[in-house]
């Protein structure tokens, strides 16, 4: 094949092109094989949490549910910490390391939080109740 077929070929939409093997055995099976599928009506004026035998559990989908921090998780969140790099930190006009703020934080927390991730809610008002940020600089972070 030319090059200029070979360009043209690939510009083609792909249902101009001449279908490789994979999709031909694709389409095969999609021919073949019968698929069942079934529909789930949720009302979302329901806030419970959906039991596939159809029953109400009455627990709140949108009540959090603070889970303590395993041993696991904890020493990953320090590994984590321990592996970044300072010149890849987030240093605030304050002087104050956004990362080693929440590490700190973290460590103190004993149920899951945002900061074991080094995700910051600036809205969290955790951050200003133990003073980990101020809000001048929790306005920085957004």
């Amino acid at each position: 094949m030319k090059l200029d077929d070979e360009i043209d070929n690939f510009l083609r939409s792909p249902n101009e092109r001449k279908p490789n093997q994979f999709v031909e055995k694709l389409k095969k099976s999609e021919t073949t094989d019968e698929v069942h599928i079934e529909t789930i009506h949720h009302d979302s004026s329901d806030d419970t949490t959906y039991d596939p035998d159809g029953e109400d559990v009455g627990e709140d989908v949108n009540e959090e549910v603070d889970e303590e921090m395993s041993e696991m998780s904890m020493s990953e969140f320090k590994k984590s910490f321990l592996e970044m790099r300072n010149n890849r930190k987030w240093y605030l006009k304050s002087g104050k390391c956004v990362e080693d703020e929440l590490y700190a934080f973290g460590i103190k927390c004993r149920f899951e939080h945002l900061a074991h991730s080094f995700i910051i809610d600036p809205y969290d008002e955790k951050y200003i109740q133990y003073e980990i940020f101020t809000p001048e600089e929790l306005e920085e972070i957004l």
